[in-house]
Parts: C-alpha cells; structure tokens; sequence
C-alpha cells in the first residue's frame, strides 16, 4: 500500500494495517477528524501518524536515489490533500 518499507519494518501487523489505512484516507481527503471518529484517536494523532508516514515515504524516495525537495514534496501532499477534500464536499 502507501506505506514505505522502512516503516513497515519497525511496526506490528496491527499498527501496520492500521496506518495503512489512516494515510489512505487521508490521501483520499478524509479530515482528520473524520479519520480520528474511526479509529477513536486525537486529531493530533492522526496529524502525528500521517506526517511520519508522509516523512519515511520521502525517505524511501531519496534512498531510492530520487531528487525531490522535502519541503515541496510536503506541500504537494497537504495541497492534494485539501483539495481532495473540497472535492469530496463539492466545494469548487
């Protein structure tokens, strides 16, 4: 799924899954509190989960020998981010 391997390495099949699914729904424009309502965590948290995540994927992309800017590729996200969600309430 969207998790990198580095990440996955350091997780139990539980946490696995489960952050698997938070950064899923966030990249498919869920809020954070929409995602916390399901999984009975913090806005925080979520916030907490899906920047790790978003931060071992830039990770495995530079080990990879790819030449992104993190701060861009962050901005990106988060811009997609928002705009998934505008689309998801039918705001234009």
């Amino acid at each position: 799924m969207f998790l990198p391997s580095s990440l996955k390495n350091n997780l139990s099949p539980g946490q696995l899954k489960r952050q698997e699914e938070i950064l899923y729904e966030y990249k498919e424009g869920l809020s954070f509190t929409e995602i916390s309502k399901k999984y009975y965590l913090t806005r925080e948290r979520i916030r907490q989960i899906t920047e790790k995540a978003l931060l071992f994927e830039i990770k495995e992309l530079l080990d990879q020998g790819n030449e992104i800017n993190p701060d861009q590729f962050l901005r990106r996200e988060r811009h997609n981010h928002l705009l998934k969600m505008q689309k998801r309430r039918g705001i234009p």
